[in-house]
Formats: structure tokens, C-alpha cells, sequence
């Protein structure tokens, strides 16, 4: 059982370029538009990633709204960890968003979704060189 104010993984703070979009493919709900843009990851686990909304994101315009995030699955290709030379894909579901000052949002938690023995193995040897932040 997870402790209070302790993560079930640990953090790498690292850039890793990624693409991403919507599961979902309906367009009946306004709240939840189609999505699919690429951007950067602001740190990894094993549990999932941290992706900028922010500086680095191409393909979303206009104010991004949470309702598009929040507990929604999404595919995700996150390319750059030398131990899996294709790229990790998954399907993560949205967990968490941070906002700047003002009040948009700048970061979003996702968390990785049945990820392959295989491919948590090759992520895990790729975190372990890497230094941890918490």
C-alpha cells in the first residue's frame, strides 16, 4: 500500500520528445474534443509522465481546458529512451494538471496503462541512468 506523500516511482525530470491523441474518437462531446499534438515530457516513471502544455506543445490552439484530460484515455508514443529504439507507446489516462500564475494550465499527469513486462523492463534500465528527483 502506498504511503501518504509517498510515489509508487520514483521521478526523472528529463525531455523526451512525444506525440499523443484522444482514444476516444467521438465528437459528441464538446467537453472532450478529438486531441492530437506532440510535445515534451517534463519527467517519467514507471508510473507514467508529466507532459508540457505549456512552452513546448504543438497542435493545441486556443485556452486548454481540463475536462479534456481528466480521467480520459489517450495513445501515447514518447520517443528518445535509447532502450527502446522504436519509442514507448501506451495508452495513458489523464490524472492530474498543474496551473501557472495565472491560472492555465502548463503540465498534465498520465498514467501508463498495462504496460508489457518487456517494456516496463527496457524503460526501467533506461530510468536507472538517469538521476531521480522527487
Amino acid at each position: 500500500m502506498k504511503q501518504e506523500g509517498f510515489r509508487a516511482y520514483p521521478r526523472y525530470k528529463i525531455e523526451l520528445p512525444l506525440k499523443i491523441q484522444s482514444a476516444e474518437t467521438s465528437i459528441k462531446n464538446p467537453d472532450r474534443p478529438p486531441l492530437r499534438f506532440e510535445s515534451v515530457t517534463m519527467d517519467i516513471s514507471l508510473g507514467g509522465v508529466r507532459i508540457d502544455l505549456k512552452e513546448k506543445t504543438k497542435g493545441i490552439g486556443g485556452p486548454i481546458k481540463s475536462t479534456w484530460f481528466q480521467d480520459r484515455f489517450f495513445w501515447i508514443h514518447i520517443l528518445g529512451i535509447p532502450t527502446l529504439p522504436e519509442g514507448l507507446y501506451s495508452k495513458v489516462r489523464g490524472v492530474n494538471f498543474e496551473k501557472d500564475k495565472e491560472g492555465n494550465i502548463a503540465s498534465l499527469g498520465m498514467e501508463f496503462q498495462d504496460l508489457l513486462k518487456n517494456v516496463i523492463d527496457s524503460l526501467k534500465k533506461y530510468l536507472d541512468t538517469l538521476s531521480r528527483f522527487e
